[in-house]
């Protein structure tokens, strides 16, 4: 399969991430564990995507400081989410922990704007491929 189509599938399976995170922006009864799960998953997706759609290598791995660092070391601009790698605990530890009380509340909005943003760099670089 080429990168070209990697690259649009795991778009695609971001941006179906974004539209559930959308779903759940706003439901109590979705707690931040889950939350940041979609979360980290759909920035691991976009990142790979991008990746993918410049042939840039990436590692089969969900620790998403690896994956911005090798954008960065690509020559990519991706100083506006190095704090998405706070996203990292959700991929694995909070999947079976649950958040501390002490844990400040998921900024739901902040998150989704922040993905959409990703996803609009992915697909215009896949627009002019």
């Amino acid at each position: 399969m080429s990168d070209y189509k990697i690259a649009a599938q795991l778009l695609a399976k971001s941006q179906q991430e974004l539209q559930a995170l959308h779903e759940m922006r706003d439901n109590a009864n979705i707690v931040d564990e889950i939350f940041g799960f979609m979360a980290q998953q759909a920035v691991e997706k976009a990142l790979k995507a991008w990746m993918a759609a410049k042939n840039i290598p990436y590692a089969l791995t969900h620790d998403l400081s690896i994956l911005l660092a090798d954008l960065k070391n690509n020559g990519e601009n991706i100083e506006g989410f190095w704090d998405l790698i706070d996203l990292n605990p959700y991929a694995v530890q909070f999947r079976y922990e649950t958040l501390s009380l002490e844990e400040p509340p998921i900024d739901r909005q902040k998150l989704i704007n922040q993905v959409k943003e990703i996803i609009k760099i992915v697909k215009t670089i896949i627009d002019h491929s």
